[in-house]
């Protein structure tokens, strides 16, 4: 596979040559936020003084036989020299220019996600240079109804809003791409991408954690809609439901007692369709939340046939000695250009789990088990190979 870096038009680093390299050169993708990528380079590199904090665009590329990938685009935004005259440069992605405007405050009704998204991305390109801009690509994320109520009031800038406006209450990958020299935004769901490369306990994980929480578990739920115009409060139950704002799971009452917790539904402005709602999300919210967190390798770095993993890949992942059997996604992708050896990838799922299973077979509910596989210098060694 070769490698190119380039700062506009210039080679920063070319795996074809010996006379352009960096002396470090990393790559960190992780799914909801901008890309980082570092690198170092000596003082007699002819791109030493030339490149430009905020204002230089580099482009990352992996190209082999099959494809010329853009791994990463985006803006230096600091560096640091060492006493030997090392140069090291901290970038990140384009979507850091989401960072660049401040939204103006604005009221949304009956406006739907992929509306709601535009209007927030027309006005950061109305207020940025041209290379900082965006189109909109891919928007399927949507609600029950598909029609975002918000009140925009506190200045965020725009990575922000969409962080705390859609990505936190709604969920979703926000990501990017480049078409013809433009940036584009995609919002979806999820990244509908799965991986042929298996992660099997022996053979390439590398570490795995367990985490089981009752932190968010609640036994009563109390809902809380739109603002009702009239109070400024928002709308709940009381009317639909015997005079009570909240709904109860008597089987997780008797177990846990009574915890109440609030969900807010602020595109819901009928009490009876806010009800109906939470009676819909209750189940989930009276169960336990299982966290497992998979470190491991890409086979692709030993063998070239193997499927390469990308983020947001979907991968089937295998350990018979920790009763794993399932898909989870990569969240987490980090690769060393320079050493592959210390290339890894992290891959996350969270599952609801059945309150009588987790009080069983997890006393201590705060529990953490990692277990390193006996094989991971074996893996490493074929990588240096």
């Amino acid at each position: 596979m070769i490698i190119k870096l380039y700062c506009d038009d210039e080679l920063i680093h070319d795996t074809t040559t010996q006379d352009i390299r960096c002396l470090t050169l990393k790559l960190k993708q992780k799914v909801n936020t901008a890309d980082t990528l570092t690198f170092s380079i000596l003082p007699n590199h002819p791109l030493y003084d030339s490149i430009e904090k905020l204002n230089s665009i580099l482009r990352l590329y992996e190209i082999d036989d099959k494809s010329n990938l853009l791994m990463f685009k985006g803006r230096v935004i600091d560096t640091s020299d060492t006493i030997d005259g090392i140069r090291c440069f901290n970038c990140e992605s384009v979507l850091g220019y989401l960072n660049d405007s401040i939204q103006p405050p604005k009221e949304y009704h009956n406006t739907t996600i992929r509306d709601y998204l535009v209007d927030k991305i027309n006005y950061h390109n109305s207020v940025v240079e041209d290379k900082k801009k965006f189109y909109i690509g891919t928007v399927n994320v949507t609600n029950n109804t598909d029609n975002a109520y918000r009140i925009d009031n506190d200045y965020p800038n725009t990575m922000t809003n969409i962080q705390e406006k859609l990505i936190k209450r709604l969920g979703g990958y926000l990501d990017y791409k480049e078409l013809n020299g433009n940036n584009y935004i995609d919002y979806v769901k999820d990244y509908d991408s799965y991986n042929s490369q298996k992660i099997e306990f022996k053979k390439n994980i590398l570490d795995l954690e367990r985490y089981i929480t009752s932190v968010d578990l609640i036994t009563a739920l109390i809902p809380l809609g739109a603002k009702d115009e009239a109070t400024e409060l928002p709308i709940t139950i009381e009317s639909v439901n015997d005079g009570k704002n909240y709904v109860y799971d008597q089987k997780a009452v008797n177990m846990y007692g009574w915890i109440f917790g609030t969900k807010t539904y602020e595109d819901t402005k009928l009490p009876s369709n806010l009800k109906e709602s939470a009676l819909k999300d209750l189940p989930e919210l009276t169960k336990m939340s299982l966290s497992l967190t998979i470190t491991a390798i890409d086979l692709n770095l030993i063998d070239v046939n193997i499927t390469k993993i990308k983020k947001g890949d979907m991968i089937k992942c295998i350990s018979q000695p920790h009763k794993l059997d399932d898909y989870f996604m990569c969240t987490v992708l980090e690769k060393n250009y320079i050493d592959p050896s210390k290339s890894k990838l992290t891959l996350d799922k969270t599952i609801k789990t059945s309150s009588d299973i987790a009080i069983s077979n997890n006393r201590d509910i705060n529990n953490v088990t990692s277990q390193l596989v006996v094989n991971k210098q074996f893996i490493l060694d074929q990588i240096k190979h």
